[in-house]
């Protein structure tokens, strides 16, 4: 028998409970294909603007087009003291948080 090593996250449970998703793609990106309820901020102004994030006080589960970005922002984000997933591409989370 192989035990999983990774755990896999429960999104749908994490938005259910209050997390909010966190865009880092860029303006153009979100321009026309933004979520509805999402908070949007590119992955280049997040630093400067993580006071916002620390204020919602809720986790965040990080998107992008691939998951690379939403990756480093997940990191970012758990640096600061922010509970925060990867949730890799934002296609695949539509489906948990729409």
């Amino acid at each position: 028998m192989i035990l999983s090593l990774f755990k896999r996250t429960n999104f749908k449970e994490l938005f259910a409970k209050g997390a909010l998703l966190l865009d880092v793609r860029n303006v153009d990106e979100t321009a026309k294909d933004a979520v509805s309820g999402s908070v949007l901020i590119p992955l280049p102004e997040l630093k400067n603007r993580i006071e916002e994030l620390i204020e919602i006080d809720k986790p965040f589960v990080c998107v992008c087009v691939s998951g690379v970005r939403s990756g480093i922002a997940k990191k970012v984000l758990q640096k600061s003291g922010i509970e925060a997933y990867n949730g890799g591409s934002i296609n695949k989370m539509r489906k948990y948080h729409e």
